[in-house]
């Protein structure tokens, strides 16, 4: 009965996700909510597209990118809405936008954490930004976005600002899915799998909940509660492969989807606990961890030269997982927690780590 309902959940996929984005956006704007909807499935490969097509429609346009921007956040939900659509009057004139010091200020002191990833500053359309008065922080930090061709969007509960491709990747799209009853009562079955005691039990319930398309996405979405962190943090890893942002730089850090051990488990609730006040220009990740180390008792491992890379912030309403994941990932590190300390190195050789401990 099992093998018959799940074969009837794969043919599910409608011919709609055939459909070429451009071909849904043109019949978004013309009024098609179905097409919209679509759109909406597809999540942050969509995202792209949508800008490129902005002139034909950009309040239209506008109001649906930032609903995707809402929806990719990690994590969910955004915590800054209220913040960024206060009325305010802002005014800021850059001479040098690839220095987003002043205006990470500004936006720290009205309380929005604001973080810069690594980009090229040749690659700007405008080093000089002449900003005029707006009403509200999201106005401003899009007509910044504008004028230089970056990007924002929303990680680890802070606003960071990139270039498009690397907040937005486009792989290939994800396939659109309706799930009926008895395919959703599987899902659900999958979900449980997900905390089970055999590591091939978790990754075959993982594989067939992404094999079941966006239909599973609301059900996923539901578990952010649950009290088993290896449903959560599995859970939050396949929304974000069925909302194209699998291969983004920005997302979950390794250490979450560990199965760590009682000693190690302490110390990840230490580092989403802790809330450290940080003020750094041009400091390595050495002189940043060092610094962590003594405020927070939390002992680092930088492996090879990664410590000598430089970067400014700000931090103050971040936990210290949310610091950690800015520092590493715009820097294209991750991070794992092993005999309770932080292990800092790069991408590939964290998920060597990962497959050998499994």
């Amino acid at each position: 009965m099992i093998v018959a309902v799940y074969l009837a959940v794969l043919l599910q996929a409608p011919a709609a996700q055939e459909t070429p984005i451009e071909d849904r956006i043109a019949a978004y704007l013309k009024g098609n909510d179905a097409a919209r909807a679509e759109l909406l499935k597809l999540g942050a490969i969509a995202i792209r597209p949508l800008q490129k097509a902005r002139d034909k429609a950009p309040e239209k346009l506008d109001r649906l990118i930032r609903e995707l921007k809402v929806a990719a956040a990690y994590p969910s939900p955004v915590r800054l809405q209220d913040q960024f659509t206060t009325t305010s009057s802002m005014m800021i004139n850059l001479e040098r936008a690839s220095d987003l010091g002043p205006m990470s200020h500004v936006f720290h002191g009205i309380g929005i954490p604001l973080f810069s990833d690594r980009f090229d500053p040749g690659r700007l359309k405008s080093e000089r930004v002449v900003l005029m008065k707006l009403t509200c922080p999201l106005d401003f930090l899009e007509e910044f976005c504008r004028q230089t061709g970056l990007d924002y969007g929303y990680f680890h509960n802070t606003v960071v600002v990139g270039v498009p491709e690397r907040l937005w990747p486009a792989p290939n799209p994800p396939k659109v899915t309706t799930l009926d009853d008895a395919g959703m009562a599987r899902a659900r079955e999958l979900v449980e799998k997900l905390d089970d005691d055999s590591i091939e039990v978790r990754e075959s319930a993982t594989a067939e909940l992404v094999k079941l398309g966006t239909g599973v996405l609301s059900l996923l979405e539901a578990q952010w509660n649950r009290k088993e962190p290896e449903i959560v943090s599995r859970c939050a890893a396949i929304v974000r492969q069925l909302r194209g942002l699998d291969e983004g730089v920005f997302g979950p850090s390794a250490c979450l989807r560990q199965k760590l051990p009682a000693e190690d488990q302490g110390l990840l609730k230490r580092l989403q606990e802790a809330k450290p006040s940080l003020s750094f220009d041009m400091k390595t990740i050495t002189d940043i961890m060092t610094h962590l180390q003594k405020t927070h008792g939390v002992d680092f491992e930088v492996a090879g030269e990664h410590g000598k890379l430089v970067l400014s912030m700000r931090a103050g309403k971040q936990s210290l997982l949310d610091v950690l994941s800015l520092i590493t990932q715009t820097r294209d590190l991750d991070f794992i927690i092993k005999d309770r300390k932080v292990m800092i190195d790069d991408r590939r050789a964290i998920r060597r780590m990962l497959a050998d401990a499994k």
